[in-house]
């Protein structure tokens, strides 16, 4: 009787840890399927994450843009910049001055038609023509303002390094918009909607981004890198 008892014993042992083994195994592949599931829905949540910092940071930086080139724009529109007579000193400085609050706007040029700085407007007061020497102009400038296909319209530069700054690493870039006389002041009764060069403004790109990326903190929030279009980090 125990004979036959074993070999039965025996075998429902063998089948159970058959079973075990399969249990284990299956338990084994569900809990790597399922590790695997959760890594990838937390990737493509992660990277969803990154995706929308990186569309908010791109919109921060397209607005301040947008907003020099309104501030370009109104400057431009004005009687004191469109002529800059000697006695608009006063005017210059009070249609200037509010342009650098809040802003990564550091300085603002008039030039001629001829390619002549008349004023240069910084947070530390204007330069007139008369009151110093002025800063040569690059003749791409003023061969693009004069352009009357390029009339009302704006042209961003490349990023190149900011004069006098201790960073090596720091850039600026311009935006520049061709100015014709064709408002209307006390002294310009009748405007001669002449062409009378450009002014440019100078924004401050590495004070930009360091006003906008703060928020994403890298290895947390995101890596905040940023690259221009010749493959440079800024």
């Amino acid at each position: 009787m125990d004979a036959k008892v074993r070999p039965e014993r025996s075998k429902l042992l063998k089948i159970l840890g058959i079973a075990t083994l399969l249990l284990v195994a299956g338990a084994s592949w569900l809990a790597i399927s399922t590790a695997r599931y959760m890594k990838g829905i937390l990737r493509n949540q992660f990277n969803e994450q990154q995706l929308v910092l990186a569309r908010h940071a791109a919109q921060r930086v397209e607005a301040n843009i947008n907003n020099a080139i309104d501030d370009l724009l109104v400057l431009n529109s004005l009687p004191a910049i469109q002529y800059c007579d000697r006695d608009s000193y006063e005017a210059l400085l009070l249609s200037t001055r509010p342009v650098f609050n809040g802003s990564s706007i550091i300085a603002i040029r008039r030039i001629d038609r001829t390619g002549n700085p008349i004023f240069v407007s910084s947070e530390q007061g204007i330069v007139m023509r008369d009151m110093g020497p002025g800063q040569e102009e690059p003749g791409a400038y003023l061969s693009w303002a004069s352009d009357p296909a390029n009339r009302g319209k704006t042209m961003g530069t490349a990023l190149y390094p900011k004069d006098g700054a201790k960073d090596r690493g720091a850039l600026v870039f311009d935006l520049i918009t061709p100015t014709y006389q064709n408002a209307p002041n006390a002294a310009h009764p009748f405007p001669s909607k002449a062409f009378a060069g450009y002014v440019r403004l100078t924004l401050d790109v590495t004070h930009l981004m360091q006003e906008i990326m703060p928020s994403i903190r890298s290895g947390k929030t995101g890596y905040a890198w940023i690259i221009y279009s010749y493959g440079r980090f800024i």
